[in-house]
């Protein structure tokens, strides 16, 4: 059927789907936004972020990432939520090889009280190894531990690195991001 054409249908449909919508007490607005889905929302970027030599180790602010109001669909719920941090290049700026002391416990934690309760990733020893003096391009830590408790439409979801820390004096990550990846039904 070429486009534009009308085709004639049988009864009355606006009538039916206002029988529907005033039989589940929703409109139609809500019905169509209320969908199964995913969205990855991404922080501002932070210009760095050094991980210090691991006597030094400290608690590492990352960027939050807002969830603003009515991002999730009205009536859905959040099954599932996950974090990601990202970067452009990491500079390792010793004079032997370098990476991430795991044995001080780092992990990358976020919370949406302040606290930083739930551990979204695990850092293992030696991730980030880079040689000496080495410039490498961006990655990212992509986690898989379920953070959904961490999230809430019209929320801000912070991040921290934990006891973050490496093996010589220090790797520094330039245009650093944090995001999260929510489900949703």
């Amino acid at each position: 059927m070429p486009f534009g054409y009308v085709v004639p249908v049988a009864g009355d449909v606006s009538a039916d789907v206002t029988s529907i919508l005033e039989d589940t007490g929703t409109t139609l607005d809500a019905l169509l936004k209320q969908k199964d889905g995913r969205k990855t929302i991404s922080s501002p970027v932070q210009a760095t972020l050094v991980l210090p030599i691991s006597s030094s180790a400290a608690n590492l602010a990352l960027p939050s990432v807002v969830v603003t109001s009515g991002l999730i669909p009205p009536n859905a719920t959040i099954v599932r939520a996950t974090a990601i941090v990202s970067w452009r290049k990491a500079i390792e700026s010793s004079t032997g090889a370098n990476a991430i002391v795991a044995a001080a416990g780092q992990l990358i934690e976020v919370d949406i009280t302040g606290g930083f309760a739930t551990t979204a990733i695990t850092l293992v020893d030696n991730t980030l190894a880079m040689t000496a003096d080495e410039v490498a391009g961006g990655n990212a830590l992509i986690g898989f531990v379920d953070i959904k408790a961490e999230v809430a439409d019209g929320s801000t979801t912070t991040f921290q690195w934990s006891l973050g820390g490496v093996d010589a004096a220090s790797i520094t990550l330039h245009d650093v991001q944090t995001h999260l990846v929510i489900e949703y039904e």
